[in-house]
């Protein structure tokens, strides 16, 4: 019995690599999607927006939509884009714990099959000015949520989370193994 086939819809070198790292084989097929439109904690709602547009486009393939929202005290940021606005992110996180939402799913024929989120908690070392300036120099999270990059220099800003280093990267993969092994891939 053949399967049919995977796509990952989503720029995320990251993402890609963990899967990759599981022996799962895909195509990318990143969504265009405009991400400052929706609500400002909608992770799950921009996954599946980037699921169903793929999946459109690719009916018979099972497509992978992900995305990410880091917020605390009220305030979402955005990926940083500039080096000051990630030195600044990283000055209003440091020394807190803050939340990051990390969602999934996967569309087919499109129509969502299967999605999960978690809800990530965070906490921060506390750090000085020139050690946040030190580290955006160093791995440059100009295009992570939070401005910081764990699969790197990033998971030593932190004094403890609550998840799986693959959701914090910005997959819930446990859940997700568990969906592509009942599909059968």
């Amino acid at each position: 019995m053949t399967h049919p086939p995977l796509i990952l819809a989503s720029q995320s070198a990251i993402r890609a690599t963990i899967l990759q790292q599981h022996g799962i084989k895909f195509d990318i097929v990143p969504a265009s999607i405009d991400e400052r439109s929706f609500g400002e904690l909608d992770a799950p709602g921009l996954a599946k927006a980037k699921a169903l547009h793929i999946s459109a486009k690719y009916p018979t393939h099972w497509v992978i939509g992900a995305d990410q929202i880091c917020h605390f005290n009220g305030t979402v940021f955005h990926k940083p884009v500039t080096i000051d606005n990630a030195i600044h992110t990283l000055q209003q996180l440091e020394g807190n714990t803050h939340t990051l939402l990390t969602a999934a799913c996967m569309a087919h024929n499109n129509h969502i099959i299967w999605e999960d989120l978690d809800d990530i908690k965070l906490t921060m070392r506390q750090l000085s000015l020139n050690k946040i300036k030190a580290y955006v120099a160093t791995d440059m999270p100009l295009q992570s949520c939070g401005a910081y990059c764990y699969e790197k220099n990033g998971k030593k800003l932190f004094t403890h989370v609550t998840h799986p280093t693959e959701s914090i990267q910005g997959l819930p993969l446990n859940q997700l193994l568990k969906k592509l092994l009942k599909l059968g891939k």
